[in-house]
């Protein structure tokens, strides 16, 4: 085979593979209010861990439900509570261990299409990542339905750091 085919045929494939990796989709955690209307949108890594956080509206203290993106899903991983109260309202059937930060319900790992939230300024909610934490609501804001999900967008767009 002439050097020059065997250039050309290999440009050809690593320029494939290229557009490939860089259309490929990667997933996000979306928060979404109705069909096509995002409020929030972040890229996650496959096993990223985050957490949903808020104030429990009975028993008071934060609440933080642990997640990950697999297979296209969120998967409920944890959850932590500041006080005992809010914690066995949580642990139908009392499997509570006491940590350093509070209260962990026992929970086996949960996968979900989607997490319905209802967002209000008595629940103060916002999504913790490990380098930031976003609020999801101000204070005057009225009660908002809301869904978390996963999405996808494409390596390139990741990489250049475009909103989603």
């Amino acid at each position: 085979m002439p050097r020059r085919t065997l250039v050309t045929g290999s440009s050809a494939l690593i320029v494939v593979v290229l557009v490939g990796l860089a259309l490929a989709p990667g997933p996000v955690a979306i928060l979404t209010t109705g069909p096509g209307e995002r409020i929030f949108c972040r890229p996650v890594d496959v096993g990223e861990p985050f957490a949903l956080v808020f104030q429990h509206s009975m028993y008071g203290g934060e609440v933080r439900e642990e997640f990950k993106v697999q297979d296209d899903q969120l998967l409920r991983t944890g959850m932590t509570t500041e006080n005992a109260a809010a914690a066995e309202y949580y642990a139908y059937d009392g499997r509570i261990v006491p940590d350093g930060t509070g209260f962990r319900v026992v929970v086996a790992p949960l996968p979900l299409d989607e997490l319905p939230i209802v967002l209000d300024r008595v629940g103060q909610h916002r999504l913790r990542f490990a380098d930031t934490e976003v609020a999801l609501t101000e204070a005057g804001d009225a009660p908002l339905r809301a869904v978390l999900g996963v999405g996808s967008m494409p390596m390139i767009a990741r990489v250049l750091k475009l909103n989603c």
